[in-house]
């Protein structure tokens, strides 16, 4: 082969086979450069068909913001895979094109750029939008009440995805811990030596029980069912009374002896219907007012009545009906 005479490989049948739309992505992998990073509208279309089509895409087609919206607008169930596995890192970290990428699926999150994963403002407002976008967030935001609170309002199942020491009281709320893990761990703290380490422990782990009332304090406002998930920390006499307050359907999930309460019941009531005015109740002495069916009440056909003269007025006892003429 005479080098100087060799300018590559003749790639007209495969630029062919892909401008003709035929639904085969391989048929990308062989055709130019240039057709795969200057034809949007070839590439829109094979994404479309073949989300995983994304990885034969070519400069500059690959780095172009306004393509990878394109991407995600035409097609909302695949358009954000294509998006999270083949779009390059600083596109991956714009906020704009991964709220599109959320609104499809709340994992998308799980492509997100470093940068953006770690910024606490953006993770927060995705919970918001959606509680499930907290299975894919980072493992320290999962630890962070703020971020609980505002998933478990929305479905108390995101409490399954809290981590840490929050994660840790949500297992014992939705499993209680057995009677030899208790053990256990009564040995360890019984185990520790240093007082001031034990000191220290006890009092990590008493505020730990306060975040962990208070965050569900604020969830039985809209989910009574949050009530039962303190019974691990222990739940006082004014916790009940608090939860009942905002939500009387938390009395359903009160202790059996705070269900008996004249006083936890009477709470209930005013919560969900109101108190009561304390009036005995009886009925109206005062009979209704007779009212004849017949009456009419229209001003206007009384005044075309009387002017043509046909107004018929028929007295029985107290009581006046006007008749229409027959």
């Amino acid at each position: 082969i005479n080098i100087e005479e060799w300018t590559g490989p003749d790639l007209t049948e495969y630029n062919e086979l892909a401008t003709k739309r035929i639904p085969q992505p391989n048929c990308l992998r062989h055709a130019s450069e240039q057709l795969r990073g200057k034809d949007q509208e070839l590439m829109l279309h094979a994404i479309k068909e073949y989300w995983f089509a994304a990885d034969h895409l070519a400069l500059p087609l690959r780095d172009s913001k306004p393509f990878w919206k394109k991407v995600l607008e035409q097609n909302e169930q695949t358009g954000w895979q294509a998006f999270g596995n083949y779009a390059p890192v600083l596109l991956r970290e714009d906020e704009e094109l991964m709220r599109l990428a959320l609104q499809m699926d709340s994992f998308a999150l799980h492509y997100a750029g470093p940068a953006l994963r770690r910024r606490r403002s953006f993770i927060l407002e995705a919970v918001q939008r959606d509680w499930r976008t907290l299975r894919s967030a980072p493992l320290d935001f999962r630890c962070d009440s703020q971020m609980l609170l505002a998933a478990a309002v929305q479905n108390l199942e995101a409490l399954e995805y809290a981590a840490g020491d929050l994660g840790n009281m949500a297992l014992c709320a939705v499993q209680p811990p057995s009677k030899q893990i208790m053990e256990e761990q009564k040995e360890v703290w019984t185990g520790l030596q240093d007082a001031d380490e034990v000191e220290r422990l006890a009092k990590q782990k008493q505020e730990l029980k306060k975040e962990w009332n208070r965050v569900m304090l604020c969830l039985a406002e809209t989910h009574g069912r949050a009530l039962s998930f303190m019974r691990p920390t222990g739940v006082d006499k004014d916790m009940t009374t608090t939860a009942i307050q905002s939500n009387g359907v938390a009395l359903a999930y009160a202790e059996a002896h705070y269900r008996e309460d004249r006083d936890m019941v009477n709470e209930s009531v005013r919560a969900n219907i109101g108190s009561c005015s304390g009036l005995v109740w009886k009925p109206d002495a005062k009979p209704p007012e007779l009212r004849d069916d017949l009456q009419d009440d229209f001003e206007e056909k009384k005044q075309k009545l009387k002017k043509r003269g046909t107004l018929k007025v028929k007295k029985e006892g107290a009581r006046q009906s006007v008749l229409p003429p027959i």
